[in-house]
């Protein structure tokens, strides 16, 4: 009987002891979603996911100079992805490439939709990894610096 209640406390401790080592290395994350939070789903996640990402700063970090066709691949494929508006990373892709362009109205447009997505997610580890932050963002979408990237 002894033996019985140590195995019914020890497995529960040996779970929980792990579970909290998953957690502390960042291999788990347990969190409460708000109700205005939504549901990133999975399409727009594998859409815009490390690999997107690695492959977006190849391309605009490239020292032989800007490759606008692959660019402009990445957008199109993003873009055929259902629910990439709600992925953050995915909005950061396309306003990124709205802002070499002129059109003031659609990039104030993707502006709002980027600022919407993050506030109805809590998956925005990547956003920093891309390069999406506040200071960037104000250069994308401020109208003396349109058209320039």
């Amino acid at each position: 009987m002894k033996n019985r209640v140590i195995l019914f406390i020890s497995i529960p401790a040996a779970v929980l002891f792990i579970c909290v080592g998953l957690i502390l290395s960042g291999y788990l994350y347990v969190g409460i979603k708000n109700p205005s939070q939504g549901v990133v789903l999975s399409s727009a996640q594998s859409a815009c996911g490390q690999s997107r990402v690695d492959e977006f700063k190849k391309i605009i970090n490239s020292s032989s100079g800007y490759d606008q066709k692959s660019f402009d691949g990445i957008v199109s494929d993003v873009k055929s992805k259902a629910g990439y508006d709600k992925n953050p990373v995915c909005n950061y892709i396309v306003l990124y490439q709205a802002s070499l362009g002129d059109d003031k109205n659609q990039i104030k447009q993707l502006k709002e939709t980027f600022e919407k997505s993050i506030d109805e997610s809590n998956d925005t580890g990547l956003l920093y990894k891309i390069g999406a932050t506040s200071n960037n963002i104000d250069k994308l979408t401020d109208k003396n610096s349109i058209g320039r990237g």
